[in-house]
């Protein structure tokens, strides 16, 4: 399965098309799509298995459009750590809606750690 399945498999491509919608889209270990609005930052780092995120809100943003984030794994067996760090500045808000899409599973193990 290739990536562009997947985002439609989630139902993201809807989301990743419109440019006034923040999304980051990984896959294993890989950013495959990000966009960013004014005021969003996110940065990533690859991991050997997995990736390290900072996602940064400045002060005195509201991001009316909800923020989509999507993991996933295309192969049969891996292992997808992440890790994620969110600061949302002062008078800041944003929703988001985040999901995992394992569509071909044997061996996977996902495991996320966020700190808020």
């Amino acid at each position: 399965m290739d990536v562009e399945n997947l985002i439609k498999l989630a139902k993201e491509d809807e989301a990743l098309a419109d440019k006034d919608t923040a999304h980051l889209t990984i896959n294993l270990n890989k950013v495959v799509s990000k966009n960013l609005v004014p005021g969003l930052h996110i940065d990533t780092r690859e991991l050997k298995d997995g990736v390290d995120i900072k996602l940064r809100l400045d002060d005195d943003v509201v991001i009316e459009k909800k923020v989509h984030m999507c993991f996933g794994v295309t192969h049969e067996k891996a292992l997808q750590r992440i890790k994620m760090d969110i600061e949302i500045g002062r008078n800041s808000s944003m929703s988001v809606s985040s999901h995992c899409i394992f569509p071909k599973a044997i061996n996977v193990k996902h495991i996320m750690d966020a700190k808020i």
